[in-house]
This record gives structure tokens, sequence and C-alpha cells, in this order.
């Protein structure tokens, strides 16, 4: 009987616990079925006629231009981190060198450096090879911030993987690929899907970068 109600009280503090953390996302939705006056209201309009208005509004406009470009930037600079960093995190932990934390520390340093100071030898690298105003520029400096934390979190799920699975897969013959394509990918892909969501949205949030290298033809 205790037990019982020890697990219907714990059960309701968990719902009470993810209502509060999803009542943002929700009010803001509901905002966005609003019209702006009833949006911007104090107090809040509690009671009102949801509508599409301001959805129809922003997607008459602008925005499908930016949203493609942000689309494209993102997607593409997560598909290089996972197809660059795969290999890397592969040689980290399964095959490691002799200075492997010094790598790795050296990789992680990468993300220390501030983003103002990076911007203006990105933008002169990026006016000497003709990329300002292109969209590929950007896949590259998001591949190349982002990498360094995919090798590392890909290298943590790979630790988790029995070095004989290995040794039995390259005594039946197995080469880098097969070993790649039919042990590690099938057995860590719930961490390829965790880091690539984890890049796809630090991507999408670079904001700043992208003001400089847009012109006035392109944005996101």
């Amino acid at each position: 009987m205790v037990s019982t109600r020890s697990k219907v009280l714990w059960s309701v503090v968990g719902w009470m616990v993810v209502i509060v953390f999803f009542f943002p996302v929700l009010w803001m939705w509901l905002e966005g079925l609003k019209t702006e006056p009833q949006a911007a209201s104090s107090p809040p309009t509690i009671f009102f006629v949801p509508t599409l208005a301001e959805f129809q509004e922003v997607l008459s406009g602008d925005f499908p231009p930016f949203f493609i470009n942000s689309a494209i930037a993102s997607i593409g600079s997560t598909f290089l981190v996972l197809v660059l960093g795969l290999p890397a995190a592969y040689a980290l932990a399964i095959r490691p060198v002799k200075r492997t934390r010094d790598v790795l520390f050296f990789f992680i340093s990468t993300r220390f450096l501030p983003f103002a100071a990076s911007l203006v030898p990105l933008y002169l690298l990026a006016r000497d090879l003709k990329l300002l105003d292109n969209i590929f520029a950007l896949v590259l400096i998001y591949t190349t911030i982002n990498l360094p934390l995919g090798v590392w979190l890909l290298r943590s799920f790979l630790l988790e993987i029995p070095n004989d699975l290995f040794e039995a897969a390259r005594v039946d013959g197995a080469g880098f690929r097969h070993e790649i394509l039919r042990i590690v990918v099938p057995l860590i892909a719930p961490g390829l899907a965790a880091t690539s969501l984890i890049c796809l949205i630090f991507s999408w949030n670079e904001s700043c970068r992208c003001c400089w290298r847009a012109g006035s033809h392109r944005s996101s």
C-alpha cells in the first residue's frame, strides 16, 4: 500500500515537472495563434479565436528563402560533421595513438576561441576565396565549429562498444569500411542521432557569423 502511494506521488510530481517545463512551449504556440494586438496585450488574452493570419503573413514575405538558406547550411554542416567526425572518433576510440589525450584537447580547445577573434580572419579568408554571399562558406564554417564537439561525442559512444566485436570482425576479414557500416553505425545509431541533433541546433543558432557572410542577395 505504501509503495503504491509512493508511485502515485512520484507520478504526480513527474507530471507537474513536465507541465512546468512544457508550459513555455505551449504558451509560445498559443501566442502564434493570436492576432498581434492580442499577443501584445497586457494582461495576456486567455480566451481568443485561433487564427493563422500571422503565419500566412510571415510565409508570404521573405521568410521562405531565409529558412531554406538556414536549412541548407545547418543540414549540410551536420552531414559533414558526421562524415568527417565518425572516422576520427573511430581512430581515437578504437585505435588510439600515443598522444590521444593531446589530440582530443586540441580539438576541444578550438571551441575556446571567442567569436570576435575569428570574425576578421574568417571574413578576409572568405573574401579572398570569393565565398562572400555564398551558402557554401557557412557550411564550411559551421562544420569547423561543430566538428570538435562531434568527435568528442561520437568517441564517447564508440568507447562503449566492446573491442571483441571488432576483433571478431577482423578475423572474418572485415575491413575498415565494413566495421564502420556494419558494426559501428548500427550500434551507435542513437548516438549519431543525438550528435546530429546537437550540431543541427548549434548551426541553426549561429546567426552572428551568417550576418557578415551574407550580402544583400542572401541571408539566413
